[in-house]
C-alpha cells in the first residue's frame, strides 16, 4: 500500500521548507515507513510559485 500527502498551506519562512522535510522523513524513518521525497523546481509550471 501507499500512501501519497499532498499539502497545502503557508510556512513563515520559506528556507524552513528544508526542515520540514527532514522533520516529515524522520517521522517516517521512526515509524518504518518507507518515503521518497519529490521536490519540485521553482520552474515547474505545475507547482505553485515560491514566494
Amino acid at each position: 500500500m501507499r500512501i501519497t500527502i499532498h499539502y497545502k498551506g503557508k510556512i513563515d519562512d520559506v528556507e524552513m521548507i528544508d526542515n520540514l522535510i527532514y522533520e516529515i522523513s524522520d517521522i517516517c524513518n521512526d515509524m518504518g515507513w518507507d518515503s521518497t521525497i519529490i521536490k519540485k523546481e521553482k520552474n515547474d509550471i505545475n507547482h505553485p510559485p515560491i514566494k
